[in-house]
């Protein structure tokens, strides 16, 4: 766990190839050990790592490994947060139709087994590949809904120009 650490620290931090070389120990370590879990979640952050430069194909392929492994866990967190990654991943490939999918795969776990904030944080993501899809009027009505419960990590005004929707402040 130690390696991941330090590559998550490297990874905030912009300096790609330290946690990049971390992260590979990690998954070698891991795969050899039969540490599935670990394996998954160092998968995942392999996806964004790469996702971050613009290699979206590697990035798709370890989330999607790492989505095949979570999906044998017990663990909704991990399972959601491959969902996720898949469908981030979808989604800067413009391929908004698969990136709904998993989005909507993603909700209806996490409408199961999550946190308000985390189906808010889904909500925002399913809207984002919404409007690049230029379906404004649902992503606005999902937008409605996440900004009136007032529960996303994000204040207001940002999460609405995060995602490219154009909604009035409340008075």
């Amino acid at each position: 766990r130690g390696k991941v650490h330090i590559a998550r620290y490297y990874f905030n931090r912009g300096a790609y190839v330290e946690s990049l070389a971390r992260l590979e120990a990690a998954a070698a370590l891991f795969s050899e050990t039969g540490r599935q879990l670990e394996l998954g979640t160092v998968y995942n952050s392999l996806g964004r790592l790469y996702r971050a430069h613009g290699r979206v194909d590697a990035a798709l392929d370890y989330q999607l490994k790492a989505l095949a492994i979570h999906e044998k866990t017990s663990s909704p967190f991990n399972h959601l947060q491959s969902l996720n990654a898949v469908a981030t991943t979808y989604q800067t490939m413009k391929d908004y139709a698969k990136s709904r999918v998993y989005f909507e795969q993603a909700l209806a776990l996490a409408d199961r087994a999550g946190s308000p904030r985390v189906r808010d944080q889904l909500r925002a993501g399913l809207a984002s590949s919404l409007a690049a899809a230029g379906d404004y009027q649902q992503a606005a009505t999902i937008l409605e809904g996440v900004i009136a419960r007032k529960l996303d990590a994000f204040p207001r005004v940002r999460l609405r120009d995060r995602h490219g929707v154009v909604h009035p402040v409340d008075q």
